[in-house]
């Protein structure tokens, strides 16, 4: 695959143009664009040498496609899960965009910056998420469209797809749309930070002995938000047509603490005492859904600049109604 992430990044490199010369801005994106194609039928082509067939994306184009659309329409614009893989293309948006807040959110304010994209093309080798995002023709097929979704109008990558991919998954699982509140303040948010410090920034090493600490360092998240967003996260993947429900969530949180069901969960749960309470808080909740919904809102209102009782900081009234 790395005729097609070589040749990302030079679509990447031409969009970059766009801003320091805008009189010249078509001619840069219809390089980027025969850059990004290119990308494409390299996957392709690594598809069907490992006898995959892709599903056809249609035409590749830059920015949001679903701007403007109710969220059942933005449901409707992913991919399905292909066969072999257990996920579809809005789990992997969302992952990617879990991930971005992992290794990010400690510097971002308002929300996902994009940074993750060239962290993954440039260092993933070293901070591993190449081994997680660009695995196979499938994954970086997926990673392309994310990409391109990413572009605003000055070529530069932002975070909004991620965001996107956030609120389209709380809205899968709950029927809450989020979107317009997390909007607010990805509005905010700066791009992606192309500074070799950022590429170059290292990822937390989870089976390091102080793995947890750096994900807290480098997440700006508490462990029993870190706690929060990997078992909200978890459930939402595993759960029927991605639906949280209350009798899905109860018996998802009486087994998350068996290493037997999950090894990640049960090291998250015991962390320290904050995460034994917040887990045994989230086990006996009379509404075992709501109470986790309510875990990963908290976490995510952090990263957005949005304060643990659901208001925008430094205003007053609820952030999610």
């Amino acid at each position: 695959m790395q005729a097609a992430n070589s040749q990302m990044l030079d679509g990447i490199n031409w969009m970059s143009r766009i801003q320091s010369d805008p009189t010249n801005r078509q001619f840069y994106q219809d390089q980027a664009l025969s850059a990004f194609a290119k990308a494409q039928v390299s996957i392709d082509s690594a598809a069907l040498s490992n006898g995959l067939d892709l599903p056809e994306q249609g035409q590749l184009q830059f920015g949001d496609p679903a701007y403007g659309l109710t969220a059942d329409e933005r449901l409707a614009g992913y991919g399905g899960a292909p066969d072999g893989f257990g996920f579809d293309e809005l789990a992997y948006d969302a992952r990617l965009a879990s991930h971005e807040m992992q290794g990010n959110g400690a510097v971002q304010a308002h929300g996902p910056e994009g940074d993750i994209y060239l962290q993954t093309l440039l260092n993933g080798q070293n901070n591993g998420q190449a081994g997680t995002f660009l695995d196979n023709p499938q994954d970086s097929q997926w990673f392309l469209q994310s990409l391109m979704k990413s572009f605003n109008s000055d070529g530069q990558i932002t975070g909004n797809q991620l965001t996107q991919s956030v609120a389209d998954s709380y809205y899968a699982a709950t029927g809450h749309d989020i979107l317009p509140q997390l909007a607010q303040q990805q509005i905010l948010a700066g791009t992606a930070d192309t500074s070799q410090e950022a590429i170059y920034r290292q990822f937390p090493d989870l089976t390091a002995p102080d793995g947890i600490q750096q994900l807290e360092q480098s997440s700006g998240w508490s462990a029993s938000q870190v706690m929060a967003d990997a078992l909200w996260g978890h459930a939402q993947f595993m759960a029927p047509n991605g639906q949280i429900t209350d009798e899905f969530a109860s018996e998802f949180l009486k087994n998350a603490n068996d290493p037997n069901m999950d090894p990640i969960d049960p090291t998250l749960i015991n962390l320290d005492d904050s995460t034994r309470a917040a887990y045994q808080h989230l086990l006996h909740s009379p509404n075992a859904a709501a109470a986790l919904d309510s875990s990963f809102l908290d976490a995510i209102g952090w990263e957005y600049g949005i304060n643990s009782m659901g208001q925008d900081a430094g205003s007053g009234g609820s952030a999610w109604s």
